[in-house]
C-alpha cells in the first residue's frame, strides 16, 4: 500500500513539475509519509519516476489494449474490409482525444507524457515500449489497409502519427483551444465536440489519401484510337 500511495502522489507531482524540479519531500508528504520513505522503496526520485512511468503504461493500456488487441485480430484475418477498419482505426484515434478535465489523474499522465515526448528521460523506452510503439504499429497497419487493401503497405508511419496528432494537439495546445473556442475548460459535452469533429477529419482524410492511391493506380489512358 506504502509503495501505491507513493507511485500515485508521484503521479500528482510530477504531473505538475519535471524530473528536475519535483520534490521527494513534497511527494512523500502527499503520500503521508516522510521523505526517506522514496529512497526505502525505490532507491531515490528516479526509481519513483520509472515506477510512475509504468503506472503511466498501465493505465493507458486499460484503456487501448483491448481496442489494439481487436484490431490486431482484424488485421491477422484474410480480408479488411475498409469499413472494418476505418472503424477500429476511429477507435484509436478516438481514445487520443479523452480530454475533460474532471478525472484529475488522467490529466497529470498527460502532462508527464507530453513532457516525456519534448524532453524524453530514459524512462521513455517505458512509455514506447510498453504501448505507444504497438499503438504505432497497429494504426500504421489499419491504415494502410484502409488506403491501398493492403496492412504490410510501407510509407505509412508519418500518415498516422499526424492522424493521430488531431486529437493530441487538443492536449498540447489546450489552453488556445480553450480560449479561441470561448470555453472555460474542456468538459465532457467539450470532449465530445471534439470528438466528433476529429473522427468527421479522419474520415476525410483516410476517405482523399483511398481516392488518391487508387486514382495513382490506375493505367494511363491509351488515349482514341488512330483512324
Amino acid at each position: 500500500m506504502a509503495r501505491v500511495a507513493l507511485v500515485r502522489a508521484g503521479l500528482q507531482i510530477f504531473g505538475a513539475n519535471s524530473l528536475e524540479t519535483a520534490s521527494t519531500r513534497e511527494i512523500a508528504r502527499a503520500a503521508g509519509m516522510n521523505s526517506a520513505s522514496v529512497s526505502y522503496y525505490f532507491g531515490g526520485k528516479q526509481g519513483l519516476y520509472m515506477a510512475v512511468m509504468q503506472y503511466v503504461v498501465q493505465t493507458i493500456a486499460l484503456r487501448v489494449i483491448p481496442l489494439l488487441d481487436s484490431a490486431s485480430e482484424f488485421l491477422a484475418g484474410e480480408h479488411q474490409l475498409p469499413n472494418d477498419c476505418l472503424r477500429h482505426l476511429s477507435r484509436l484515434i478516438e481514445s487520443s482525444a479523452m480530454l475533460h478535465s474532471s478525472d484529475k489523474e488522467l490529466m497529470s499522465l498527460s502532462n508527464i507524457i507530453m513532457r516525456e515526448q519534448a524532453r524524453p528521460t530514459d524512462a521513455f523506452d517505458v512509455l514506447y515500449d510498453g504501448i505507444l510503439g504497438r499503438l504505432h504499429c497497429v494504426g500504421e497497419e489499419l491504415m494502410a489497409a484502409y488506403v491501398t487493401g493492403n496492412p504490410k503497405t510501407s510509407g505509412f508511419s508519418v500518415r498516422f502519427h499526424a492522424l493521430l496528432g488531431q486529437g493530441l494537439a487538443f492536449r498540447v495546445a489546450r489552453s488556445t483551444a480553450i480560449r479561441a473556442a470561448g470555453w472555460v475548460d474542456i468538459g465532457v459535452s467539450q470532449e465530445a465536440e471534439i470528438k466528433e469533429v476529429v473522427l468527421e477529419y479522419t474520415a476525410l482524410i483516410l476517405n482523399g489519401l483511398r481516392n488518391s492511391y487508387r486514382h495513382a493506380q490506375k493505367p494511363a489512358s491509351l488515349g482514341s484510337p488512330a483512324l
